[in-house]
């Protein structure tokens, strides 16, 4: 997004009201115009730094999964976004997430594959 400079007028004793008029109907509004378009197409990815795979978790395993936050943060939180029955029974692994790997855990009889957000 690009935003137009705003015109100082602290600097003038007594602005013009043809100047303050067109503060406001030309740099005021392009400039909100152009962050409602920014905004209203924001992406979940695009406002959040995180990394989404999709996993097939064998029945009672812990999986290892990289860690692809750019930060290499340890993630804070996961969301189960898309998965088949049996992806409710996924959980953390029992190995301590660190910087370079997370683990999750398939407590379901059968394999399950899903979809998880991994967020910082």
């Amino acid at each position: 997004m690009r935003f137009a400079s705003f015109r100082e007028f602290r600097n003038l004793l007594d602005p013009k009201l043809e100047e303050v008029v067109k503060f406001l109907t030309v740099d005021v509004t392009s400039t909100l115009r152009e962050l409602t378009t920014g905004l209203t197409k924001i992406s979940f990815e695009d406002n959040f730094e995180s990394f989404t795979v999709e996993v097939t978790l064998a029945s009672g395993a812990e999986t290892e999964i990289r860690n692809k936050l750019r930060s290499q943060d340890i993630p804070t939180q996961r969301i189960i976004v898309r998965g088949g029955s049996g992806s409710q029974d996924i959980v953390d692994g029992d190995t301590q997430w660190t910087k370079q790997f997370v683990y999750l855990k398939n407590t379901n009889a059968s394999s399950v594959t899903a979809t998880v957000l991994f967020l910082r």
